[in-house]
């Protein structure tokens, strides 16, 4: 889950980090709130993202929050 403030770009940045570190998406949902301006991305993937991914995705994106949630 990335909190962003929306603009163009920052969802290839999302997902070319998960790609760099061989993880596959297998859905993703990048619903918009148009009073604040910022989006989130909501993410499937296919293992683990790590802290240091998390922080990578924040670097590159000004991100307000990264955060991996594992759901059974």
């Amino acid at each position: 889950l990335v909190v962003y403030k929306d603009r163009p770009g920052v969802l290839a940045k999302i997902t070319g980090v998960m790609a760099k570190h061989g993880i596959n998406i297998d859905d993703m949902r990048a619903p918009h709130d148009a009073r604040t301006g910022e989006s989130m991305a909501v993410l499937k993937v296919n293992r683990p993202v790590s802290r240091v991914m998390l922080d990578e995705i924040v670097e590159a994106t000004a991100a307000r929050r990264a955060v991996y949630i594992e759901v059974r």
